[in-house]
């Protein structure tokens, strides 16, 4: 009779331990195949989908403001502001398709334009961003010109700023061309996302291009102009100075003739220190060139 007991309670404890192993292995499988929602992604991009809209807006807001207020300028049809202006259109397209696409990214939405939309969104996305940083190529480079070529720059055509700009767009989408080829439809989960291309194996070679071509290019460019643009202002402003020094008696002496022939009367110092600071202004580099320059090396960077 105790053995009928015992082994019914073997069994009795069997059925639990059965039981319990069943259940955790229904658990474990309920676990292991639960499928995150869209939900719960955006919950944990949360933060970093409000910091791109914070981008966003910013980007957009600043860069409108620029337009127009170049737009309704009177000097609107100068050099400067025409490079301004296609660098505030590119950055504004910048903000508008680049960190849209992040946002709609992060927030796990499907990609629903197909295989050649993600290639010809990828290449729109990259020709932008390269656009963006050879217009502050040229910027530099229109700069250089202007100071090497003081009296040329006047009586230029438009055709060389026109001619810069449109280098600018050659040259990013010839570099943003690669995208055709390294992006595609990727799933993920069962959703369709516009990714980057399993079957390419060097992707380390690509993004060392990536960053020769997007940031160091563009930046020792823009070092090497500016840099023999302060140069060269650096080597006018010494001798001009040092003229200035040697010729201070003879200017006077000749401005007061002057002023005596044409009045009859000797000039006092005040109209004589205006003539010489009206003499002065004429210099190869003017003072209006000079801050030029240095508001665009305070836009760059």
């Amino acid at each position: 009779m105790a053995n009928i007991t015992l082994s019914g309670t073997d069994i009795y404890f069997n059925k639990i331990s059965i039981t319990s192993r069943t259940t955790m292995m229904d658990a474990n499988q309920t676990t292991a195949t639960k499928e995150f929602t869209p939900l719960d992604d955006i919950c944990k991009n949360f933060h970093l989908i409000i910091f791109l809209c914070i981008i966003f807006v910013l980007i957009v807001s600043a860069n409108i403001s620029v337009i127009l207020q170049l737009s309704c300028s009177k000097k609107r049809h100068s050099r400067m502001s025409f490079f301004l202006l296609n660098l505030a259109y590119a950055d504004l397209f910048v903000g508008i398709i680049t960190v849209t696409r992040d946002i709609i990214e992060k927030s796990c939405i499907p990609f629903g334009l197909g295989s050649i939309g993600c290639k010809l969104t990828s290449f729109i996305q990259g020709t932008i961003s390269y656009n963006s940083s050879y217009v502050l190529v040229c910027v530099s480079i229109d700069r250089l010109y202007a100071i090497i070529r003081p009296m040329d720059i006047r009586t230029a055509s438009s055709t060389f700023r026109y001619s810069l700009i449109a280098a600018s767009w050659v040259i990013a989408m010839t570099f943003a061309s690669a995208q055709l080829y390294l992006r595609d439809i990727d799933w993920i989960r069962s959703m369709p996302i516009c990714g980057n291309r399993s079957d390419v194996v060097n992707w380390k070679a690509y993004v060392y291009f990536l960053v020769v071509s997007l940031y160091l290019v563009p930046l020792i460019v823009m070092t090497v102009s500016y840099v023999i643009i302060i140069v060269i202002i650096w080597k006018k402003s010494s001798v001009n100075r040092n003229d200035e020094t040697s010729n201070e008696r003879n200017n006077k002496s000749k401005f007061r003739r002057l002023l005596s022939l044409k009045r009859g009367t000797l000039g006092d110092d005040n109209q004589i220190e205006s003539s010489i600071r009206n003499a002065r202004s004429l210099g190869v580099i003017p003072r209006a060139k000079i801050k030029t320059v240095k508001m665009t090396l305070v836009i760059v960077v």
